[in-house]
């Protein structure tokens, strides 16, 4: 679109050298042509104004000429810069082409996947609601069983308190049941033991014969009782080991004796033993003579008991006939 006007430019250019040049030449060469007339000064003059025309036209269509080349180079120029910008528009057309469909295609990626996102969405969704759901069952069941724990505590409690509480009834009711037993073994066992000891005969010098008593002072009988006895003479107060030993030969009899029954047992000294001197100490207190002895039994509770006791006969209880109890050697499981 700007070649005509570069032309215009060109040629007016090319044209107005010459013109510049012609007019300038005449006053350079004015001197030479001093002495010559002036038909010959008009006829060189337009001699030279031919010659000059001459050159400027043939100049002035030189220029042309390159102005003309040159434009047809530009044209050219054009030309190929048009087809260049041809190709280059072709090319942008498939190009962009190619991004219409690569952006379709990406559409249609982005498209699908918007669905997959939307669709695992969904899929997000229910599983948080479930777990959610979970969460709320699993919360409910937690506190449920929170509570059952408490209440499993309480009972456990409650349970314990009645355990202890059953353990201090038994406990009682074991220590009342064991005092009663004790009460009724003591109340109700066999209790065998002297009941009381006496001389047979007149009091005096001569044989000494002591009739024992042993009684069931309990409320059920006694069972297999055997009872042995000893009497000797001795100095008083008695002491422990001036008594002998009794040896029991295992043939006693044996017998049950019912409550408030009682045996008796005779023994007496050897012959001689007891004499006026012996008759004078006994009388006077300075001795005694002892009745000594064992009672074994079973109570009603299977249980072995023994009774041992040791009475003596001085002083007055020898007056008397009777014997008494010594503050040793008397004792009963």
């Amino acid at each position: 679109m700007n070649s005509p006007i570069i032309v215009i430019i060109l040629a007016v250019g090319a044209w107005a050298v010459p013109i510049s040049q012609g007019s300038q030449q005449p006053a350079n060469r004015s001197p030479q042509y001093t002495n010559i007339t002036h038909a010959d000064k008009a006829e060189k003059t337009k001699q030279s104004h031919q010659t000059l025309e001459s050159e400027a036209l043939e100049k002035l269509l030189k220029q042309d000429l390159q102005i003309q080349q040159q434009y047809a180079q530009i044209l050219q120029a054009e030309e190929s810069h048009a087809a260049s910008q041809i190709d280059k528009d072709a090319l942008l057309a498939k190009y962009t082409k190619y991004l219409v469909w690569v952006g379709v295609l990406q559409g249609m990626v982005f498209l699908f996947t918007l669905l997959a996102i939307r669709h695992e969405a969904k899929i997000a969704s229910g599983i948080a609601n479930a777990a959610k759901d979970n969460a709320t069952a699993a919360k409910a069941s937690a506190e449920t069983m929170f509570r059952q724990e408490e209440r499993m505590e309480q009972s456990l409690e409650i349970a314990k308190k009645s355990a202890d509480a059953a353990t201090g009834s038994a406990q009682a009711a074991t220590a009342t049941v064991k005092h009663m037993r004790r009460t009724a073994r003591k109340e109700l066992r066999a209790r065998v033991f002297v009941a009381e000891a006496k001389r047979l005969g007149i009091t005096g010098p001569g044989s000494f014969t002591a009739e024992l008593t042993v009684k069931n002072f309990g409320k059920i009988p006694a069972y297999r009782c055997t009872c042995s006895a000893g009497l000797i003479l001795g100095t008083y107060p008695p002491a422990m080991g001036n008594f002998p030993k009794l040896n029991p030969s295992g043939r006693e009899p044996q017998v049950v004796l019912p409550p408030e029954a009682n045996i008796k047992l005779v023994r007496s000294l050897d012959v001689g033993m007891f004499g006026n001197t012996q008759h004078s100490q006994v009388g006077q207190g300075s001795h005694a003579v002892y009745l000594y002895g064992q009672v074994r039994y079973r109570d009603g509770f299977g249980v072995n008991r023994s009774s041992e006791f040791l009475m003596n006969c001085s002083g007055m209880d020898y007056a008397l006939g009777r014997f008494a109890f010594c503050e040793i050697g008397n004792q009963a499981n």
